[in-house]
């Protein structure tokens, strides 16, 4: 048994000196090896949420500029649309001008016409009674006299009678053509709102960049119906500064175009908006010398009765609203100066 437990002694004191032989010559890892640095997992979080961020940001910018030149495209539309509007609305009202005029230059004819016819039926009445013999016209010339006053009068209804038909079909037509002029012209006021509560609820980077490219697209425009619309609405919008250079730069560059009388009567209007009489009256003077049957003369000599009104000139004021009542009765112009005639008596 002493010589057994020795011998179990000596293989355990030998197996630990072999064990501590061998862990010494192997290699010894590093001890920066084992530490736990904190600072190299941040480093790669960093890095990681640096390119998520990058790759995010990408997209969103590629998304907002997607939206840009879809919202380019839609304002390109609306303004397509407003300008189609306009010059619709314009035509419609020279047209509806000239029927007008038409219409009362026909009644009038006419109106000459059966005055004419009157007078030649009165006259030949008093001839056939004339050429009675003395003692019948004693004997019965208060019966012819009677008939003959009879005649004139039922002519005279007669007159009366045509008169109120052709007045009343003229203001029929009239007012359906006014009433096709307000739509439009609504419809217009809604465009031009509708673009402007578009760009206003645009953020404003993307305003300002639409603003920048359509004034730059008006300004290199050589399309006189685009400037004349961009000039309307810029006064719709109660900018008269900016509409009434865009409307003088129009009459410069285009004075035979259908649109150039409107133009100037809307250049006296952006005056007369900025409470300049003098110079309003000036331009819608120089209108009616310039375009003596344009389809804005009823108009520019409404506006310019207005501005002496202004001016508390009444007598000049009430002269040309008389003007306009004797040589336009018919007009929307005449209308509302009779309108202003009666506040004025």
């Amino acid at each position: 048994m002493t010589y057994l437990s020795r011998s179990i002694s000596i293989l355990f004191y030998l197996f630990i000196a072999g064990s501590i032989f061998i862990s010494g010559c192997m290699p010894m890892k590093s001890v920066d090896s084992e530490v736990y640095r904190p600072g190299d997992y941040i480093d790669a979080e960093r890095e990681t949420l640096a390119a998520e961020l990058d790759s995010n940001l990408s997209d969103r910018l590629d998304t907002i500029d997607a939206s840009l030149k879809k919202l380019e495209q839609l304002l390109a539309k609306q303004e397509n649309s407003l300008k189609q509007l306009s010059s619709r609305y314009e035509t419609l009202h020279n047209e509806y001008q000239k029927r007008k005029t038409a219409d009362y230059q026909g009644t009038q004819a006419l109106a000459q016409n059966i005055k004419q016819a009157t007078g030649k039926t009165v006259e030949s009445t008093a001839e056939t009674i004339q050429s009675t013999t003395g003692q019948a016209i004693q004997s019965t010339s208060g019966q012819a006299i009677q008939s003959t006053d009879q005649t004139i009068q039922a002519t005279g209804k007669t007159v009366k009678s045509t008169g109120e038909a052709i007045q009343s079909a003229t203001g029929q037509a009239i007012q359906s053509t006014d009433h096709a002029l307000s739509q439009i012209s609504e419809s217009i006021k809604s465009t031009a709102q509708q673009n402007r509560e578009n760009i206003k609820s645009t953020p404003n980077a993307i305003s300002e960049k639409y603003a920048k490219l359509s004034e730059t697209a008006f300004s290199n425009s050589e399309d006189p119906e685009i400037i004349y619309t961009k000039a309307r609405s810029l006064l719709l919008e109660n900018n008269p500064e900016k509409a009434e250079e865009l409307f003088s730069e129009f009459s410069k560059r285009y004075p035979d175009h259908a649109l150039a009388v409107n133009a100037l009567y809307w250049k006296g209007e952006c005056r007369y908006t900025l409470r300049d009489y003098n110079g309003a009256i000036a331009i819608f003077k120089s209108l009616v010398e310039k375009y003596p049957d344009g389809v804005k003369v009823p108009d520019a000599l409404l506006k310019t009765a207005y501005a002496y009104l202004s001016m508390d000139d009444t007598d000049r004021g009430y002269h040309f609203l008389k003007t306009v009542v004797k040589q336009y009765p018919f007009s929307y112009a005449g209308e509302k100066a009779a309108e202003k005639l009666k506040t004025l008596q």
